[in-house]
């Protein structure tokens, strides 16, 4: 008995085998082998994800040195923002070389969620090594800012309104959005007359805080007038949704 050794899994390989005595080498009889299978050398290649606001598609073409049949790859996906993870089995046809997935589990994306992703594939003995990749899905309309208001109370029915600091003053207090779905670039004011015609539109593009106060002062708002006032955080979708009271100017002292 002879053992070769340093050879490849999942290999054919050829082979002479000749006996030799003292008068010579005798004919030679050729044999052929094919080594067993083994768990892929590397993992699977060119593993990217392409997301929307609640799915992600993942692509990826099978390991170059598979050492054997590759016969099924497992999705290891995670949801940074909740701590949640799930995994997937996904079956592999004889001979195919590129894979798509799309991930669409309901409930466990929301938009703007960081997430990563490891994929690995296996032969009948067992998986390989896992290759990596993370991203964020997109954007969406972020919820309404946290007006500050104060409400009162006429015959018996309950009004929000906004703090008059005097007849020509207004002044706008929120918070940020509990659902921005995406990064607040700025927040945009609009004060209009109840005929709709806008006298003011006020942008706040310092957005690193966590409480805002906007005074609104122009002379052109008449006192003890109802004005709408509509608040609105802006991000890479666009506008979000807004908030709107209506806020009375102060009376005029005599």
């Amino acid at each position: 008995m002879f053992t070769i050794t340093d050879v490849m899994p999942f290999t054919s390989y050829t082979c002479n085998l000749s006996f030799i005595n003292v008068v010579g080498e005798g004919p030679s009889t050729q044999c052929t082998f094919e080594t067993a299978q083994h768990t892929p050398d590397d993992g699977p290649h060119n593993f990217t994800s392409s997301p929307t606001m609640t799915t992600v598609t993942f692509t990826w073409s099978r390991p170059s040195i598979p050492n054997g049949i590759i016969t099924e790859y497992k999705l290891r996906v995670a949801n940074i923002e909740t701590n949640n993870n799930t995994v997937h089995s996904i079956p592999a046809s004889p001979g195919q070389t590129g894979i798509m997935y799309t991930f669409d589990v309901k409930g466990f994306f929301t938009a703007y969620n960081n997430y990563t992703a490891t994929v690995t594939a296996s032969t009948v003995i067992g998986f390989g090594p896992l290759s990596n990749t993370r991203g964020r899905t997109l954007p969406d309309m972020s919820s309404p800012p946290l007006l500050n208001t104060r409400s009162f109370t006429i015959s018996n029915t309950e009004f929000t309104t906004l703090e008059s600091i005097d007849n020509h003053t207004i002044n706008v207090t929120w918070f940020p959005p509990t659902t921005p779905n995406g990064h607040i670039m700025n927040y945009i004011i609009d004060v209009n007359e109840y005929s709709g015609t806008n006298l003011i539109r006020r942008t706040v593009t310092d957005v690193n805080m966590d409480k805002f106060t906007e005074l609104i002062y122009k002379t052109l708002l008449t006192p003890g007038v109802p004005y709408n006032v509509a608040l609105a955080a802006y991000n890479e979708f666009g506008q979000g949704m807004p908030v709107e009271v209506t806020v009375f100017t102060k009376v005029l002292s005599k």
